[in-house]
């Protein structure tokens, strides 16, 4: 088992990522010590060892003094769903006539079928919809006003997914996404799609692909039922966006490359993946605009910790530790 971990960079010093783990009889861990000073603690119920709480805090010798990061607190049904889980770290506030508690709960049909969620969100949070959510989501300018929303999820008789209700009054934030079921299998797709049951197969292939995410974004696969690309912008002039990936014989990813065009330029990314490390680059045209190499070294149970080291760009012969 790994007890500690550490890293050199290109002209640095020694770094530590992990200074000491500690584990229970069962193998789970149970006190893990990062380099910058946090300690994670894991508690078990002891009948069925699932996870009951993780504690992340900064100890009292800490530089920047004693605090408790994040205090989650457990708790499941009999058969194992969890129902609520608390982060005690954070304090009850009010807002807009609303007592918002730092917690989740989650409610169950008598098939085991997740039928409600309750929770807390941003106030600030920019609206969301039934489409797939973009990439990168601004965050918002006060990050310190929450609001409750409780989000309903409907089945039909067969258990297929048919609709999604979120709403937050306080916001404003409150959307469906509803979702058609083919009539001739579970196949399904959402209905800004289509709202036909007749047409859902249409729009899945053989293998049970669909061939759009959304209207107009085309997506191919290849022989193998892995994803070869996905086109966001379908147009005559420029040319349309897309993203292509490729794969190694044991159907893992080993290329991705996005190409996008304006009437005056061509913007293309890719990224090569190997084991630990993402090596991306960014060009305009024929001018390279970022060289930044991703270095992934520990992967804990809460925190992926990653070297960013620019080749070009941002921030060139520098790197960042997140």
């Amino acid at each position: 088992m790994l007890k500690s971990s550490w890293l050199t960079i290109e002209n640095a010093t020694e770094q530590i990522i992990i200074k000491s783990l500690t584990y229970s009889a069962a193998g789970q861990k149970l006190r893990e010590g990062h380099g910058n000073g946090i300690i994670t603690n894991y508690l078990y119920e002891p009948q069925t060892q699932r996870l009951i709480a993780v504690k992340i805090e900064r100890p009292a010798a800490h530089q920047m003094r004693a605090k408790i990061l994040q205090d989650l607190r457990y708790q499941y049904d009999p058969v194992g769903n969890v129902i609520n889980v608390r982060n005690d770290a954070e304090v009850t506030c009010f807002w807009y006539n609303q007592k918002v508690i730092p917690e989740n709960t989650y409610t169950y049909d008598t098939l085991y079928q997740l039928v409600s969620i309750t929770g807390r969100e941003m106030a600030n949070l920019q609206p969301q919809d039934f489409t797939l959510s973009y990439p990168i989501i601004p965050l918002p300018a006060d990050n310190s006003v929450y609001i409750n929303y409780i989000r309903h999820y409907v089945y039909d008789v067969a258990g297929n997914l048919t609709q999604i209700r979120h709403s937050a009054p306080a916001s404003n934030n409150s959307y469906t996404t509803n979702i058609t079921v083919s009539n001739r299998s579970n196949r399904a797709v959402l209905s800004n799609l289509t709202t036909d049951p007749l047409q859902v197969d249409e729009l899945i292939d053989a293998g049970g692909h669909q061939s759009e995410l959304q209207p107009a974004q085309a997506v191919n696969w290849n022989f193998r039922g892995e994803l070869l690309q996905v086109t966001p912008a379908k147009r005559q002039q420029p040319a349309s966006d897309h993203k292509t990936y490729r794969y190694d014989a044991g159907g893992q990813c080993v290329t991705k490359t996005t190409t996008s065009q304006t009437a005056n330029s061509i913007h293309l990314q890719q990224v090569i993946y190997l084991s630990g490390l993402q090596l991306r680059t960014c060009q305009i045209n024929e001018t390279l605009t970022e060289d930044l190499h991703i270095l992934t070294f520990a992967d804990t149970e809460l925190a992926k910790v990653q070297i960013l080291h620019w080749q070009t760009g941002k921030l060139a012969n520098q790197q960042v530790l997140r």
